[in-house]
């Protein structure tokens, strides 16, 4: 029969144990979390806009999509809508002229 303290000393040695691999497992995971939110980065296809009230407190939001051929940017909400989004002095935005 193991004295009490061995047995309190197995224990701590198991809680330790247990805690080290919890600690190494998350640093794990965050850093394979880090390395995807790195590699989607510079994947952007849309931007998130300011959302805009209705007068009934609805919210619709707005996203800006860039076709990825023509560089040209579109204004969408999440009502279905899309125009293209134009610079200031009335041109397409985001235009690629090869």
């Amino acid at each position: 029969m193991p004295s009490d303290l061995a047995t309190a000393a197995f224990c701590l040695l198991m809680l330790t144990l247990l805690r080290m691999s919890v600690y190494f497992g998350m640093a794990k995971v965050e850093q394979a979390e880090a390395e995807r939110h790195v590699a989607s980065a510079h994947k952007v296809t849309h931007d998130s806009l300011a959302p805009t009230y209705t007068y009934d407190g609805e919210v619709i939001r707005w996203y800006v999509l860039v076709d990825p051929d023509t560089d040209v940017q579109y204004l969408v909400n999440d009502r279905g809508g899309c125009c293209p989004r134009l610079n200031v002095d009335g041109t397409t935005m985001g235009v690629r002229h090869d």
